[in-house]
């Protein structure tokens, strides 16, 4: 268990979705995204070749500042097609989905 006054020091206060900030803060925010994810990104660029973007999907105001939720979204059929091929998922729902969404997209082609 927490010690008292820890669990309210981070607790969210408010959920604000980056539509409801001003636009020059998610802005400062989605240019200096976190090393981990720029570290993610070079990785899944230099071990597969694929190319990322990283974007902030929820911003959170604590006491302390912003929390930010990461997402990082592979870009192009070429690239969501070699995520599949070289990492793919565990998970056999997810799999088949990706699987399910590469066909759809190979019928429009």
């Amino acid at each position: 268990m927490l010690p008292s006054g820890v669990s309210s020091e981070f607790r969210v206060l408010t959920k604000e979705f980056k539509a409801e900030l001003p636009e020059d803060l998610v802005e400062l925010i989605e240019a200096n995204p976190p090393r981990v994810i720029s570290g993610e990104r070079a990785l899944l660029k230099s071990r597969y070749g694929l190319e990322t973007r990283s974007k902030a999907s929820v911003i959170s105001k604590t006491k302390r500042g912003y929390t930010v939720s990461w997402r990082v979204d592979t870009i192009g059929r070429s690239n969501v097609q070699r995520f599949a091929e070289r990492i793919g998922f565990d998970d056999h729902e997810k799999q088949r989905k990706l699987e399910d969404y590469l066909k759809r997209r190979e019928k429009r082609i």
